[in-house]
């Protein structure tokens, strides 16, 4: 299968090597990559996904840089080098006009190129896709932000959430075939701001009852098919029809139906963009046809979730939970332990976040460097539900004293 995109871990100390169908065994080498600025220290084909192959790394890349990095295929003898920037160290200031920040997580960052594109097919060449790292995160809400900058300098931005349509992170971003994220459905909880650098706001602002979403990387067509009211049947808007289930134009749009009105919209993923920030005043209302990327210089669509505490499934017992430690700079590795009767995987997690590759029923944490942080572990079960134990503390510190280490 071919390489189709490397991509960075927000922490920066994992890449990520997408193909374009399972990656074979012999893929999950560090010797098949050559890396320029930064070295591999493991290769594993992904628990989550079998096309990743993900790289962890003996040092953190630096934020919002450009690297590359070489595959060579060990069984075809091709190879392909991989440009990709890292994610960046903070949110852009356009952010700082969001009303409902707080608890919300980047999942997505995407910059839209102006030219030719092939996301419905073949995936979108995300900047950020926390995704492809992530399994045990929990949201009740999916918030979008589309920032667009025209040739005048006039930058218009809207923000949109809405309560979760869906439990999978990896099903909230562009829709793709890939991804196979398709819905066509009414959201609650639709919340609304937005912001410009010149004139008025183009869209609504507020909270409304309920909205609709038109996501899918398919042709459509202008029937009303779900009987969406104030829609059109006769014009591209906010009540439209899938009309095949292969890779086409692709839509993924929000609309406030309520008020008769696009909010935002994403479409033409398969050659030129259509972009568009409110109701087009002519042409199709939910921009359409437009293929007006090339209209801006600066085209960023960012995926947000609100994360909500992992609740256990399950009602079983740890018999063996990871214990405190506190040790000195250069002892003997920490090592945590966990057991539950039943238990088909593990996944280790430190200060709440998945630590890749940490699926054994031990961890070994090394202490050639400070540390301070929690541990846990979740249990998942043949059933599909887990249990999460208590948090250890760990701390490796570099000095003691006769009364202990600080």
């Amino acid at each position: 299968p071919a390489a189709r995109r490397a991509i960075a871990k927000a922490s920066r100390d994992v890449v990520c090597v997408s193909f374009a169908s399972a990656a074979p065994d012999a893929y999950a080498d560090p010797a098949n990559f050559t890396a320029t600025g930064f070295t591999i220290e493991r290769a594993e084909v992904s628990p989550n996904e079998p096309r990743d192959i993900l790289l962890t790394l003996a040092e953190p890349l630096a934020a919002d840089a450009s690297y590359s990095l070489k595959f060579s295929d060990p069984l075809y003898g091709t190879s392909k080098t991989l440009g990709f920037t890292t994610p960046r160290a903070a949110l852009p200031a356009v952010f700082e006009g969001v009303d409902e920040l707080a608890g919300y997580r980047l999942v997505n960052e995407l910059n839209i190129p102006s030219g030719t594109l092939s996301y419905s097919a073949n995936g979108a060449n995300y900047r950020t896709d926390e995704s492809r790292f992530l399994s045990s995160v929990t949201f009740d809400r999916v918030a979008y932000l589309l920032q667009l900058a025209d040739k005048n300098g006039v930058t218009n931005w809207v923000w949109t959430s809405m309560d979760a349509f869906t439990p999978d992170l990896a099903k909230v971003g562009v829709p793709t075939m890939e991804r196979k994220n398709v819905f066509q459905k009414y959201v609650t909880g639709l919340h609304v701001r937005a912001g410009t650098t010149g004139g008025a706001v183009a869209v609504q602002t507020g909270d409304f009852e309920q909205g609709n979403i038109e996501f899918w990387p398919y042709n459509y067509s202008v029937e009303n098919a779900k009987s969406i009211p104030n829609a059109s049947a006769t014009a591209y808007d906010w009540g439209d029809k899938q009309s095949t289930t292969t890779a086409g134009y692709g839509s993924m749009q929000v609309h406030n139906y309520l008020n008769r009105e696009v909010v935002w919209a994403f479409n033409h993923y398969n050659a030129t963009a259509c972009l568009g920030i409110g109701t087009q005043k002519t042409g199709s209302p939910d921009w359409t046809s437009a293929d007006n990327a090339g209209s801006y210089t600066v085209r960023n669509l960012f995926v947000l979730v609100h994360e909500t505490p992992l609740v256990p499934t399950s009602d079983k017992t740890f018999l063996l939970a990871p214990q405190d430690a506190s040790v000195l700079y250069g002892d003997a590795p920490v090592v945590l332990r966990a057991y539950i009767p039943g238990a088909v995987s593990y996944q280790w997690r430190r200060n709440g976040e998945e630590i890749f590759g940490a699926t054994a029923p031990s961890l070994e944490i090394p202490t050639d460097r400070r540390e301070r942080a929690s541990y846990d572990v979740i249990a998942t079960f043949a059933d599909g539900t887990f249990a999460v134990s208590a948090p250890a503390q760990v701390k490796v510190t570099r000095f003691g004293t006769f009364f202990g280490v600080f």
